[in-house]
């Protein structure tokens, strides 16, 4: 999982994720209290680097948290800031 572009950000970002063979993918966002904000469920993707555009547009400012499951198994999690 790599950090969010930009970050901080105001409308949206891409949250990148690499991958170094085939797998299944979901990308979880969470607030900073660690509720459910958006889940992705990108399914099979194949060997090398993702992304997911991620809208924030209806969020209020603050930290937010994101994270990635591969093979249903959570890998990896980071921070990123909203700023309007």
């Amino acid at each position: 999982l790599l950090q969010n572009i930009p970050n901080p950000f105001s409308g949206t970002t891409q949250i990148w994720y690499k991958l170094k063979k085939g797998s299944n993918i979901q990308l979880n966002v969470y607030n900073h209290t660690g509720q459910l904000i958006k889940s992705f469920d990108e399914g099979k993707k194949v060997e090398g680097t993702h992304y997911i555009e991620f809208n924030a547009g209806s969020l209020n400012n603050g930290l937010y948290f994101y994270s990635i499951s591969i093979n249903g198994k959570r890998t990896d999690s980071k921070k990123m800031t909203i700023m309007k």
